[in-house]
């Protein structure tokens, strides 16, 4: 087993009870895990393991849509790309 799988085993038996993000796109995700070993823990999402900024969670429920999550997927790797695709062309036309 990797060092990486071995390190996410560590939230393995913990209970997600909160989850933010700050106020600036530069902000990292977070969330607040309640760990019956570790007690509570702060678990942030870095795009690297120096924190040299944020990271992205794929898979999630798209928030935004009012259907159910048994509907819409959520964001795939395809979709959030089309989505970006989207934006920066609505900023250059």
């Amino acid at each position: 087993m990797g060092f990486m799988n071995t390190y996410m085993k560590g939230l393995v038996g913990g209970k997600i009870v909160d989850a933010g993000s700050g106020d600036s796109y530069d902000d990292f995700p977070y969330f607040i895990v309640q760990h019956p070993k570790y007690g509570k823990l702060k678990v942030e999402v870095s795009q690297d393991p120096e924190g040299n900024g944020p990271g992205f969670l794929f898979g999630l429920p798209d928030v935004r849509s009012t259907r159910g999550p048994k509907e819409e997927p959520g964001i795939t790797p395809d979709s959030f790309e089309s989505t970006l695709d989207q934006a920066v062309n609505s900023l250059t036309e």
